[in-house]
Order: structure tokens, then sequence, then C-alpha cells
């Protein structure tokens, strides 16, 4: 069919079985298009059941054992089809019992039969190609026709490899259903839980619940990355067996993170609003990421110093400039310009990140004093207190050539930690703490990494005109996430009695960027919505009372400057971390972050000479609060240039857009 599903209707057949062969291109879940060239699937059916029959990989799987339990075994075709089934789930653990008839399953179905065939076709997609993927559906067909198992030599090594991808790709899960769901062709059933089932057997890991709680296991699967590797069972988990760190804070209540692509669990701490790995990682996978063999290194190419130190990584894999876990630094390497994006996973765990500069500011906003953040317990950290829980301990790193350098058995211990700009944040004994110390890309350093801050917007809807802005909250604040676009009634031509929006730009410019208002009309002078901003304008001293409604919608607020300043100090003095990247007209490289979501947009207008100038290269925000006659406290961002305050000077009589926050 053209929908690229393989679909057949009887007609007039001499009997009530058929064997059924169909070629055609199909759509691929893995990469979201159309196969590039066609494939030949094969069934058997009883079309006495069916009027009509979806062919789909697992028809053609069970196709050889089917055939051979009826010609051979003399089974029914109806009891042979559903052991065939049965046998081929197991291979992927999943018990198929109560599953319809695979001719009947659909991954656009709903039932947990067509989840689990959606599994087994993404993880048997994988990354391969048309003649690939046949080739090994054959392979599994024919081993299985006589013994109804997936074991002849090499099984293991290609189960153990499907699973490595899933695992790599398993942030990709979600990308893989929006593929699906955007086929538009039917529901798509839960089939991510199907391969999570499948990792663990196919990596050689015992199952884990109450039953076998505390029961250590050394994998024996020489194909899988864990294999001579000690694991131990914990809460439903199996957690491998690491040297005991013992230089944490007592009374700092951490949390735990479980790596996946190893099962190593770390310490987390939250600071601020932040939440940081307490150790430094110690990924060492080189099956499933070869790089490690020779871009990694523990301290004295020792491995019990990796459990303690973390391991050490040069700047390419700490990036992951392979792009094996994500595309989010692909290509940035050795005397690369990188052009990663914020966030940039690099070489952590799926959900967090290589920190960027703006996550380090937010880290050291309450101190920069070094010995609030080293470890104790360790003789060269004669001072440390620890205060905030985050444990760094005297690292050192890898100077090249076999050597290490700064180490805890070192005069002159340092912790430098990569951060996603190519520089390292560094803390040494004798030093302040350094946020851009540099590093040859060819030295090995360790990482920290930061969980992902997930944005989640509301929406605020304008009841004076219909707009409808997304909101956001920071700290304890809930702001607007867009630039206000009321206009009063009242107006002459393009200027108004309260904004202007610049008619020689695009259409449709005032709905992406907000309207600009002089700072009478924000503050609401002939006070229409209150009477808390009267008479506040351009040549005047107003001493308005908080909170000033001024233009904002009912239930909103203009901010004053301590609003502004709480904002941006509690969160690093970081301009980049608030302004939006793609709607910010200036070139700035890859340092905007827009952490927040708070996605501020350029735009400020002037008076000079007569004519209107108009710039998306900056944004200048009011405040509530006067300065003067004709000045206002209020605030420039232009996204490039970071340790901001909200302190300017701005003039009354120029036009700036407007951000509310509620009350």
């Amino acid at each position: 069919r053209d929908d690229g599903r393989y679909k057949f209707t009887a007609r007039d057949l001499a009997s009530q079985y058929a064997m059924i062969v169909v070629e055609g291109n199909y759509r691929n879940e893995v990469t979201g298009k159309t196969s590039n060239a066609s494939i030949r699937l094969r069934a058997i059916t009883d079309m006495r059941k069916h009027s009509d029959a979806n062919i789909n990989l697992l028809t053609h799987l069970e196709f050889d054992r089917v055939y051979y339990l009826v010609t051979r075994e003399k089974m029914t075709v109806k009891k042979a089809k559903k052991q065939a089934q049965k046998e081929i789930f197991a291979q992927f653990g999943i018990d198929a019992s109560g599953f319809e008839d695979s001719e009947n399953l659909d991954v656009f179905g709903t039932s947990e039969a067509d989840a689990a065939l959606l599994a087994i076709s993404i993880l048997l997609q994988g990354e391969r190609n048309e003649t690939e993927l046949l080739t090994l559906l054959t392979a599994i067909g024919n081993d299985m026709e006589t013994d109804g198992k997936w074991n002849e030599s090499g099984a293991d090594s290609i189960k153990a490899a499907i699973a490595i991808w899933a695992m790599n790709r398993h942030g990709s899960m979600s990308t893989f259903r929006r593929n699906v769901e955007g086929w538009n062709l039917g529901p798509v059933p839960p089939f991510e839980k199907y391969i999570d089932a499948f990792l663990p057997k196919a990596l050689g890991l015992i199952d884990c619940d109450a039953s076998n709680d505390g029961e250590q296991v050394i994998v024996d699967n020489v194909f899988s990355p864990y294999h001579g590797k000690q694991f131990v069972c914990s809460n439903g988990n199996l957690v491998a067996i690491r040297v005991e760190n013992k230089h944490f804070n007592p009374d700092i209540q951490y949390g735990e993170m479980m790596d996946m692509r190893d099962h190593k669990v770390y310490k987390t701490v939250d600071i601020g609003n932040q939440t940081w790995m307490a150790e430094n990682l110690d990924f060492a996978d080189s099956v499933a990421y070869p790089g490690l063999q020779e871009h990694s290194w523990c301290y004295d190419h020792d491995p019990k110093n990796c459990d303690v130190y973390g391991r050490f990584y040069d700047w390419s894999l700490a990036i992951d400039s392979a792009a094996v876990l994500s595309e989010d630094a692909k290509g940035c390497g050795y005397s690369v310009k990188c052009d990663n994006v914020y966030p940039t996973r690099g070489i952590c765990p799926e959900g967090w990140h290589i920190p960027w500069d703006d996550d380090v500011r937010i880290l050291l906003l309450n101190s920069g004093s070094v010995n609030l953040y080293m470890a104790r317990g360790f003789e060269v950290w004669p001072d440390a207190k620890d205060y905030y829980g985050f444990s760094v301990v005297p690292s050192g790193y890898y100077q090249g050539y076999g050597s290490f350098y700064g180490g805890a058995q070192h005069s002159s211990p340092s912790a430098p930690l990569w951060k996603a700009d190519k520089s390292a944040l560094t803390f040494s004994l004798w030093a302040k703490i350094e946020r851009g110390r540099s590093f040859s890309s060819s030295n090995g350093l360790a990482i920290r990494c930061v969980k992902d801050y997930k944005v989640e917007y509301g929406h605020l809807v304008d009841e004076r005109d219909g707009n409808v802005y997304k909101t956001v909250k920071i700290g304890n604040k809930t702001w607007m996430a867009e630039n206000l676009r009321y206009r009063y009634l009242e107006k002459t031509e393009d200027l108004d009695s309260s904004s202007f929006c610049n008619v020689s730009q695009p259409q449709g410019f005032c709905e992406q960027y907000g309207r600009l208002y002089l700072w009478s009309a924000a503050m609401d002078s002939a006070a229409v919505f209150s009477e808390n901003g009267k008479g506040c304008g351009d040549g005047t001293v107003c001493a308005p009372t908080y909170p000033v409604r001024g233009v904002c919608p009912e239930g909103w607020h203009f901010p004053d400057g301590y609003e502004w300043d709480n904002l941006l100090v509690a969160h690093g003095r970081s301009a980049s971390a608030f302004v939006a990247k793609d709607k910010f007209l200036y070139d700035s490289g890859s340092l905007i972050t827009n952490i927040y979501g708070f996605s501020l947009t350029g735009g400020e207008a002037y008076i000079n000479n007569g004519e209107w100038t108009f710039s998306t290269s900056v944004s200048n925000f009011f405040s509530s609060q006067e300065t003067g006659e004709n000045t206002i406290r209020g605030g420039n961002f232009t996204g490039f240039y970071n340790d901001k305050d909200f302190y300017e000077n701005l003039p009354k009589g120029s036009m700036y857009v407007v951000r509310c926050v509620k009350d």
C-alpha cells in the first residue's frame, strides 16, 4: 500500500491456507523516512480466519519455523503459528501469552502485541539499510527453523550489539515515537517498555526483584560490555559494585542517579535550582564507545583511582564529537571551532549534560571561595569545608605521554573539570576557582555532569484583546515568556498613545517581538487600568506604589528594579541564560543558552534627528522605578555580555518592549 504497510486481501483462494510474498518500500521508524529500496517479506496465514492480513517482520521471522512444524512435526497451522510466535517473542524477553496472530498485528495498533511488534521492528532495524535488515531477518529465521531458538554461532554477539545500540539510542526513543506518530496512520502503542525488557538479558544481566535482593553476579557474556564485571541486586536494580567513595559531607542530604549504560550509581546534590553529580564521571564502556580505549585514563593508570577521582577524558571524547550519543556537538574536536548547542550532552548519561559557563555561574553564585566546594578527608585539602556538598576531589589531570599532574599525591593538588566551551572549571588549593582555565585538547580532564533543566511553560490569556502568551516560572516568580503586544484603542496611525510597531519591518513583526512602549504608557500614567502609576511620565517624578499594574493584564504587573535584579542575580547574572537565540538578532555564536525559557527578544527604539531607529541586536527593559525626572532604572541585554545587573539609567522618552510578572 502507498502508506508503507503490507496488507493482503484474499480473493478466490483454492485453500484456506495461503503462503504470501510481498515486496515494496517500507517506513523506517528510526529515520522517519521511507526506505530507499524495497524488501521482500513472507507469511503463512489461515485466510478462513482473516479476510485480509498484515505482513510484517513477525510473519517473516516465523515463516520457516511454521513451515517446518507443519511439514516435519505434522502440527496444525494454527498450533504451529502460535508456537512460532511465542518462540520469536521469547528471544526478545517478551511473554506472548494472549497475543493475537501475527498477521493481525500492526505497529499502529493499540494492543500489547502491537507494541511488542513495534519494539522488535525498531531493534532489528537499528541503523541497518534494507539489504542488511533483510539479511538479518533471514539469518534469524533460518536459525530458529528447527529448534525455535536464535542461538547459533554469532547470535549472542548480534543480540549484544542490538542491545548496545538501543542503550546508546535510548534518549532517541521519543524521536522514534514522533516519527511514527508523524505518519498519521493510527495510534502508536507503548513500545518503549519492551525495548527496555530486552536489554538486560541480551547483555547478560540477571532479573532483579525482591526474590534475589542482595544477590551478586559476575557477567559471563563475553559479548557484553559488562563482561567480567560485578553487580549486586539492590531494590529492584542491578548496581555495579565500586570502591566506596567516603569523601562526602555527612551533613548533606545527597540524591542518587544510576547511569543506565553501565549501571554505576553516583551521588547527586541539589544546589539552588540545579542538580549536579557529586562525583566525577566514570563511564568506561569501550564496547559501546570504542574511543574510550585510547582517549580516557584513570589517574596513574590505576583503575581503583577511577572509583574515587573519576575518569579523565580528552576534549573530543568528552564532548562526544563522534555523535555516538547525541548530535549536540558533532564534529567538535581537535583544531575545530565548536558550534555545539545547549544543553550539550557530551559523554554524560541521558538527561544530563556537560556544564556550560551559565551552569557554572549559577553554581558559584553564593560564593567563589574554593574551600566551600572541596571534599573533606584529604590531607592535601586541609581547609576543605564542602559546605554545599559539591565534594570536589583532588583528581589532577592527564598531561599526555603517560604522565599525570596535580592529583592527591602531588604537592600542588588541583581538580580541573571540562566545560562545554573547551575551557575548564578548576579548583586548586592555592588559588581561587578558575572558571575558564585553558587546557590542551589532548589533555585528559574529569567531568561533572549537570542535570538538564526542563522548562515547563504555562499560558496567559489577556482578556482585553484575546492575545495568548507563554509564561514561565523562574524561582518563586512567574513571568511572561513573550513581550507584551497589547495596544490601546486610542491611536494616531502607527504611533498611538501607548505603543509603536515598526512598520518598516515585515508584517507580523510585532507578533514576534512585541510592541514598543513609552515609559508613561508602560506605567499607565493616564490611569486607564489602575491608579498606581497615575501621572508618571517624562519630565515628572512620581512615587508609584508596588505593584504597578501599568499596561499589563489583570493580575499581572510591571516589574520593578528589584524583581529584575533578583531574576538576574539569582541565576548567575548571565544575560545569555535568558536570551532567545532564534529571535535575538545578534551574532553571539554559541554563547546563548536560554536555560530557563525566558526567551528575551531584541527590541529598542529611539528618535534620532526626527527619525525612528529600531534595533533587534539589543533588548532594553524599563522597570517601574525612576532615577530622575527623565531617567528610569533599567537593563540592557545583548546576549553577548554577561555579568549583568539591572542598573542602567534609561531615558523615559525612548520606547522599549515590556515583560509582565504575575502578582
